[in-house]
């Protein structure tokens, strides 16, 4: 049955994005190394396409053969990049969104199994953890993989096979764990 979400979940979509914007912009750079990494290789794929020189790389195998196993997370930052001038605020404003479609998709899926009175709260449980929300304050593909992980599980359970190899799909492009999904279905 397709419902529209009870204002109570919009509010607390927006409120975990309002919490989560706040803590990114408390600081003008980023709270991880690998948020640099990622927004520079999203601004490589900007500048030469998809196929593009690794060159700090130059006595390492990746020099001529570098394959990107996040490229999903550095095609979504690209938009930011085009957007904003600097790289920070791009990939800040780029995590926000990848924060909003986790807790879009979490929101999906817990509406399904819980009462609408505690759909709200329990889309705010995981910020209550330090440990989930100083990983959602990255811009790392982890985000991207507990979104297509949390989409998966659904999909499987609810048996819809196109969606799953959907899921699959983009979740193969976006993080080097994506073979769980073969342990999730047989599970």
């Amino acid at each position: 049955m397709n419902k529209l979400p009870k204002p109570a979940l919009i509010l607390a979509i927006a409120a975990a994005l309002s919490y989560i914007g706040f803590l990114e912009f408390l600081h003008p750079v980023f709270y991880d190394p690998d948020s640099y990494y990622h927004i520079a290789v999203s601004g490589f794929i900007k500048t030469y396409g998809l196929r593009y020189p690794f060159h700090w790389a130059q006595f390492s195998i990746f020099k001529d053969s570098f394959s990107d196993k996040d490229l999903l997370l550095h095609i979504l930052n690209l938009p930011f990049l085009h957007i904003f001038r600097d790289p920070v605020t791009a990939g800040k404003y780029a995590l926000i969104f990848q924060a909003a479609v986790f807790f879009i998709a979490y929101a999906f899926v817990i509406r399904k199994y819980l009462p609408d009175n505690l759909a709200a709260p329990f889309l705010l449980l995981p910020l209550a953890s330090p440990v989930f929300t100083s990983y959602l304050l990255q811009l790392r593909p982890a985000t991207l993989a507990n979104v297509f992980t949390v989409l998966s599980i659904y999909f499987l359970i609810n048996r819809k096979p196109g969606s799953v190899f959907i899921v699959a799909l983009l979740y193969s492009l976006s993080h080097i764990s994506f073979p769980m999904l073969v342990i999730f279905a047989f599970v």
